[in-house]
């Protein structure tokens, strides 16, 4: 019984030191700015790194962080991957694609969408979109021919696609529908995450979104059919278990996670709820601010919210991208400054934009990481504005 409890007061006064030495290292990094990693980053890293073996296949840190993923979504299954492209890749690898078979997706995403599909030698079918920049139902009924296998919906900026209308059509047409959610980490809509409402749905761990392990992807499902096949297909088509010693069943590439970038996801898995919760209330706080004094330009983001989605994220973005023409006639520069200086508590970086076209095109086709930054596109006069409040162009 002593030597019970010696031995839990040791491991008591081991964790503590190390937690302290963890914080005292991650303390000493760069000040200011976004700073998603800390000491629990670096402990995971470590029991990794002490483990000599940082190959997944026989590892333990990407294993637990597919399960606690799953669990997290409450679905059964995860398989982790190197990139969110790739994990959109992992979901087409799933549904054994032909060449020439196509997929139906949203003109308005990352290329990383579009590549998987033309690795698989599929073609890309783009539907139009709706006032709110994600992919409309109804478009997506029209392009549907006899050669459309499957439909990838891309919940753009975090805001979720119609996914009531989305899931009748492919449910109408026996069509497989993944959702990209890239941009929308623990996203609701009608009180469902989406990821879970399709078949398969799809995240990435770039930089610059809400969870990050630098890149990395996750490929969720409740079909244990594509799970199985998911599996395979982050893995060479390997069939490690049953086939001998070199079985593998079909072409596919090599998307595995190392346990480094494991350990980082496990640790970011416990901060992004927070993580979200944060810029939602940012959220709110930038639509209410810009209110009072912005024009807002309703064709870069409409202001519609689908019943029951709880927070759009990163809605703000849509509120105060501005064009030229709006700022002269809605305040004075000296108001504007003003108003713009309301926003500093926020600290958000704001990105100055001159040219109008060239703003909307950046807050559409760019906004993927600057969004997920935090930024705002502000353009014109705006510039001087900014400064004089103290802010720097990003």
């Amino acid at each position: 019984m002593i030597k019970t409890a010696l031995s839990n007061a040791k491991s008591r006064i081991r964790g503590a030191v190390l937690d302290a030495m963890c914080k005292q290292m991650m303390a000493a990094g760069p000040s200011g700015g976004r700073r998603p990693f800390d000491a629990e980053e670096l402990k995971l890293l470590r029991a990794a790194l002490l483990s000599q073996n940082l190959c997944c296949i026989d590892g333990q840190m990407v294993t637990a962080f597919e399960r606690r993923f799953a669990f997290e979504y409450g679905v059964p299954y995860g398989v982790a991957s190197t990139s969110g492209t790739a994990a959109i890749h992992v979901a087409l690898g799933a549904l054994d694609l032909n060449p020439g078979d196509e997929v139906i997706t949203a003109p308005i995403t990352d290329m990383g969408t579009i590549i998987p599909i033309l690795c698989q030698g599929a073609i890309p079918v783009f539907a139009d979109v709706d006032d709110t920049l994600n992919i409309d139902p109804a478009a997506v009924e029209r392009c549907i021919t006899g050669r459309t296998k499957a439909i990838v919906a891309v919940h753009l900026f975090g805001n979720p696609c119609d996914m009531d209308a989305l899931s009748a059509v492919a449910r109408r047409h026996g069509l497989p529908l993944i959702e990209d959610c890239s941009q929308s980490h623990w996203t609701e809509y009608k009180g469902r995450l989406v990821g879970t409402i399709g078949d398969i749905g799809t995240f990435s761990f770039q930089q610059s979104k809400h969870m990050t392990t630098g890149d990395g992807g996750m490929t969720i499902t409740s079909n244990p059919a594509y799970h199985e096949r998911m599996k395979l297909f982050a893995d060479k088509g390997y069939a490690r278990k049953g086939w001998g010693s070199r079985a593998y069943l079909f072409h596919a590439p090599n998307y595995r996670m190392t346990e480094l970038v494991g350990a980082v996801g496990l640790a970011q898995l416990e901060k992004v709820k927070s993580v979200v919760q944060r810029r939602r209330a940012l959220g709110d706080y930038l639509t209410q601010t810009g209110t009072r004094g912005l024009t807002l330009v309703t064709s870069v983001m409409a202001d519609k919210d689908v019943s029951g989605v709880v927070g759009p994220l990163l809605r703000f973005v849509s509120r105060v991208v501005v064009t030229r023409a709006d700022t002269p006639r809605a305040m004075p520069a000296a108001g504007l400054a003003s108003t713009i200086a309301t926003l500093a508590p926020a600290r958000l970086p704001i990105v100055v934009e001159p040219d109008p076209v060239r703003a909307v095109e950046r807050a559409c086709a760019d906004g993927a990481p600057i969004v997920a930054a935090g930024s705002i596109y502000l353009v014109g006069p705006l510039r001087a504005a900014l400064l004089a409040a103290g802010f720097e162009p990003a």
